[in-house]
């Protein structure tokens, strides 16, 4: 075996670069004025994706590649001599964390032993994509080039350098059948949760004689998307170092905890609610004067705080004496709504589910009392609008 040392330089971190936003704006923002409680619901989702895509910052790479293999065949196949999906239709939204590109190629390792191949991410790397403490990898996926060997999922944690993976700290058996030459995709038995302050690197093992493992087309992200072990001596390299400039096809589907954040609640850029842990907020506007305003939702992440995410909204504060005069039943209703007003003539019926969506609407025929079947609707809460002669009033009604 040749014991040499290879040094070399790299400053071109390929792949695509995207703005990194450390938090994101709230989601389904949705808001319901009810006249008859004098209030306004807001109710809205956490952002969906926690986690943005950045190419870290550039740096020169110099390593030192120890015991470089020469009684091992390092060979390279393309899609010209293996049915090789290139333009893959896979999902690469940024809940993935990966160095790789798009499926491209494979390398095959002659030689009788168990190899494993891995994508490293250090801890400014998990910051650069965006992984918090707490977050969880649910899912990874890969591409095999035979599905006749034994494959296992290694998850690795604590490692000092690209040579150093630290702790196996998580090891998961392959049984299913693999697809050869396309994504597969594993879900963990157990979901990993990722210490952001640790090197984590996401590996999967191949035990046989020829192992083949895909790749995609370069340039290689060296020591980060490129890391191989052989058994057979030991250590760990990278392909830069054996000829080839490309990634391995790996990746890791990071769930993220949504509980982390806060919210702050503006009505007309006045603060009114600020550290909400829920999602939703009732804002009591009995003293408000009848008008439009503007309500704005900002999610809060630490000492940072996501774009407002705004809609308007109506108040119209009706007369008491209406309210009096209209009654609705029976409430709760398992399908008829009756409402009947002693004092004022009905014109218009409009019925709203509690996002603001308008569901039924009926015109009066000026009458004092109306029936109407929304036997229908789902159970759940709903908002009836009537307009009478005299003024707009809205009561709140339940759905069995």
């Amino acid at each position: 075996m040749l014991i040499s040392l290879f040094v070399f330089s790299m400053n071109s971190y390929a792949q695509q670069e995207i703005v990194q936003s450390n938090c994101n704006p709230i989601e389904n923002f949705t808001i319901a004025f009810d006249e008859a409680n004098k209030t306004v619901y807001l109710d809205w989702n956490a952002h969906s994706k926690k986690m943005i895509r950045v190419k870290p910052a550039q740096e020169e790479i110099v390593e030192e590649q120890m015991f470089l293999p020469t009684d091992i065949v390092f060979r390279s196949f393309n899609a010209n001599n293996k049915n090789i999906l290139i333009n893959d239709p896979i999902d690469r939204s940024d809940d993935w964390m990966m160095w790789c590109g798009q499926n491209n190629s494979g390398i095959d390792v002659a030689c009788l032993c168990d190899i494993i191949v891995a994508a490293r991410f250090t801890p400014t790397d998990l910051e650069a994509f965006g992984v918090l403490s707490g977050d969880k990898i649910t899912k990874v996926r890969f591409v095999p080039c035979s599905n006749n060997n034994p494959h296992t999922l290694h998850i690795y944690e604590g490692g000092t350098s690209p040579t150093d993976p630290g702790v196996l700290k998580y090891e998961q058996e392959i049984t299913e059948t693999l697809i050869e030459f396309m994504y597969n995709e594993i879900e963990l038995n157990t979901p990993f949760v990722i210490d952001v302050s640790k090197e984590l690197w996401i590996a999967y093992r191949v035990v046989s004689y020829l192992g083949i493992v895909g790749c995609d087309a370069g340039p290689g992200v060296v020591n980060k998307g490129d890391l191989i072990y052989v058994d057979r001596y030991s250590s760990w390299y990278n392909l830069y170092s054996l000829g080839f400039d490309v990634n391995w096809n790996i990746d890791a589907y990071v769930a993220t905890l949504d509980t982390r954040y806060t919210y702050n609640v503006y009505r007309n850029n006045m603060l009114i609610a600020s550290n909400l842990k829920d999602t939703h907020y009732t804002d009591d506007v009995a003293v408000l004067d009848n008008g439009n305003y503007e309500y704005c939702v900002v999610a809060v992440l630490f000492d940072c705080e996501s774009e407002q995410v705004c809609k308007g909204v109506s108040i119209e504060l009706g007369i008491k004496e209406i309210y009096e005069e209209i009654s609705i039943f029976p409430n709760p209703t398992t399908g008829e709504l009756r409402i009947k007003n002693c004092g004022f003539l009905i014109e218009n019926v409009e019925i709203f589910d509690v996002y603001g969506r308008k569901i039924v609407e009926q015109e009066g025929d000026r009458r004092k009392e109306k029936e109407i079947n929304i036997s229908h609707l789902r159970a759940g809460i709903y908002f009836v609008r009537i307009e009478t002669e005299t003024g707009i009033i809205m009561k709140k009604i339940i759905k069995y």
